[in-house]
């Protein structure tokens, strides 16, 4: 990545094809250059095996420099390429640089934001299928893995195990009379109080 972070320090070009078209211009034009460098200091043997030499060793130098300037300017495409497919296949979040202001640093930043946003829905349907949004307690699903693994314990180490079940008297009155707004606020109540009592003991 230094390559292109010192490319990006310097301002110009600001877009990505700017930058590999300046190499590209560059590297293609080397040998000339090499060869109106060498004819200056000998200009009276231009035509000889030398020139044909200097010319061919510049040629292969641009094209090299081509080669492997078009391999670092590609290395922030590449990063990005393996941050998605390592989230995709193991779920780990790479970190990627967000600092520059060209295509590709706008494609790094996508692809960080796309990361963060699948993360987060990851979460929250985690989130979802093992605890209730409204009250914090686990959902039937969940409390019954609860209730499994607890009951499974307790016969491994022969402990006692205690269920509570807890009915509400009169809760459709409340809803009726206050609407819905008084009914969640008293499940939340409700649930808090449940857990404060019962903490570290609560299947759902």
């Amino acid at each position: 990545m230094w390559f292109y972070q010192w490319f990006e320090r310097l301002g110009w070009p600001r877009s990505y094809f700017g930058k590999v078209f300046l190499i590209a211009f560059i590297a293609n034009h080397f040998p000339l250059l090499c060869f109106i460098v060498y004819l200056l200091f000998d200009p009276g043997n231009a035509a000889s095996w030398i020139t044909v030499l200097l010319l061919v060793l510049a040629t292969l130098a641009g094209t090299t420099l081509v080669f492997w300037a078009w391999h670092q300017l590609l290395e922030p495409v590449l990063l990005a390429k393996q941050a998605l497919a390592g989230y995709l296949a193991h779920g780990q979040a790479v970190e990627l640089p967000t600092c520059f202001g060209d295509e590709v640093g706008l494609l790094l930043n996508h692809v960080v934001d796309i990361i963060q946003r699948f993360e987060r829905s990851r979460l929250l349907l985690e989130q979802i299928a093992t605890e209730d949004l409204l009250t914090g307690l686990p959902t039937q699903r969940a409390a019954d893995r609860q209730l499994q693994q607890s009951l499974s314990l307790g016969g491994r180490k022969q402990l006692p195990i205690g269920i509570a079940l807890l009915s509400i008297d009169n809760f459709k009155r409340v809803n009726d009379r206050y609407g819905d707004a008084a009914d969640d606020q008293v499940l939340v109540q409700l649930a808090a109080h449940f857990k404060d009592t019962l903490r570290g003991g609560v299947t759902g």
